[in-house]
């Protein structure tokens, strides 16, 4: 999706002069061009803005909390090659940042720094410049300019700095709670992406694209180095999350940048996003909602078995809700139904208008399982005209239950399992065929 308005606030940054405008490395929404290293405290990403009424409107920021027993409390941003800092040093640009802090008269420093030669105890070998700026409010979003306070390594070149690192009221141990958005520095030798190459009906790639706006989630979700950059995922990000344990049902809740239209007639036939399930095999289930939080579809798919470690296409089949339908917000949980530790990345979250297959082949239709809450036999009908593919069952757990099935070659369409020695849960049938597949559950009692 286009971000014209990114544009508008570049441009109306750029100095009468005509210097180049500063860059915004990070509005932990939309824009996120760092890579954030070592950090003493705790780093909480996409967390919702505390106050949208004031100079910062946007949905989403990052809430921090110091580290109380470091005096010198940092967070270490790898933000790429900079182009020349001179600017930024003579004070003919500033960088800026915005923060809701918890009281007045608190310092804030920016070090811009070469990573190869600032290490981590040979202070002040490396760090180019310092800069300063303190708050003047208190639980209110207020835009820091910081300016030139020391220069402890004048032999570094204004063109060898790759580094900043973010410190918290510098020299004074203390716990604090605050959050930090719109973070604007230097300008890069070298963008990540370009917003105009954005894909219109794709929401989120860790890298350009990332239009969703994160409401909640039980666990841990971070932007992240992609675990496995290959064939199956080239993006060098991708959003890592860590379920949260305590939690039988974890979800992330999220909304698309505008209504979605699903249904027959609406050009859409499924949402796909691409995972790297590190417990694999996983359910995960997606429910697309209204504003106000009422389901219009809610569909599943997994990874399979063998996807441990590596990236796999979920595919959220979204042509069966009634014609006119549409879709706001979206839940997503991941390994539903049980305590389990899990880790997932997930990335490539995008609306599809046409299949995407070898053969362009259309998304498995719905399953026929009866009964359903089943006892000892489980009996899975395929539609007639298309009996081919693999079946699997597993656990919540992701356990395996029975052997794959390879279909095709003249089986039944009738398929029985023998579940005498299964214990009572929910377990999911998958079927995969022509490189699509679709998940559903299924619960057994006694």
């Amino acid at each position: 999706m286009k971000k014209n308005y990114l544009f508008l606030v570049l441009g109306l940054i750029v100095s009468a002069a005509g210097l180049k405008a500063q860059e915004v490395w990070d509005n932990f929404d939309s824009r996120r061009l760092v890579d954030y290293d070592f950090i003493h405290g705790v780093f909480i990403e996409y967390q919702p803005n505390p106050n949208t009424s004031g100079i910062n409107t946007s949905p989403m920021a990052v809430r921090y909390l110091r580290n109380p027993v470091e005096t010198f409390d940092v967070i270490v941003a790898n933000v790429g090659q900079l182009e020349n800092i001179t600017d930024y040093i003579t004070g003919a640009k500033s960088l800026t940042l915005d923060v809701y802090p918890p009281a007045a008269g608190i310092t804030v420093q920016i070090t811009l720094e070469d990573s190869v030669t600032a290490g981590p105890v040979n202070y002040p070998i490396g760090r180019r410049a310092e800069f300063t700026a303190v708050t003047t409010g208190s639980l209110t979003w207020e835009k820091l300019t910081f300016t030139l306070a020391n220069e402890p390594d004048p032999t570094v070149p204004n063109t060898g700095v790759n580094r900043a690192v973010l410190l918290v009221n510098p020299g004074t141990p203390v716990s604090q709670a605050w959050y930090f958005d719109n973070w604007m520095g230097p300008e890069r030798v070298a963008l990540a992406c370009d917003p105009d190459t954005d894909e219109a009906l794709e929401f989120m790639d860790a890298e350009c694209e990332q239009d969703l706006i994160i409401e909640f989630y039980h666990g841990q979700l971070s932007r992240k180095l992609n675990p496995e950059v290959g064939a199956g995922n080239p993006s060098s990000h991708a959003l890592r999350y860590d379920r949260n344990v305590g939690e039988m049902d974890d979800i992330i809740i999220g909304y698309f940048p505008a209504p979605i239209a699903i249904g027959p007639g609406s050009g859409n036939i499924e949402l796909v996003m691409d995972v790297y399930d590190v417990n694999a095999p996983s359910v995960y289930v997606m429910a697309l909602q209204t504003a106000a939080g009422a389901d219009v579809l809610v569909v599943s798919d997994s990874t399979a078995p063998a996807a441990a470690g590596e990236w796999d296409r979920l595919r959220f089949n979204v042509q069966s809700p009634g014609t006119g339908t549409t879709a706001e917000r979206f839940v997503l949980l991941y390994k539903p139904g049980q305590f389990s530790v899990g880790r997932t990345f997930i990335d490539n979250m995008t609306l599809v208008a046409e299949p995407i297959g070898i053969n362009d082949v259309e998304a498995p239709p719905a399953l026929s399982i009866f009964p359903n809450p089943a006892s000892d036999v489980l009996r899975v009908q395929l539609p007639q005209i298309n009996a081919e593919g693999t079946l699997q069952i597993f656990s919540v757990e992701g356990r395996q239950m029975a052997p794959v099935r390879q279909l095709g070659n003249g089986e039944s369409t009738l398929q029985t399992w023998d579940a005498t020695s299964w214990p009572n849960g929910t377990y999911w049938v998958r079927w995969v065929v022509g490189g699509r597949s679709v998940s559903q559950p299924v619960l057994l009692t006694r």
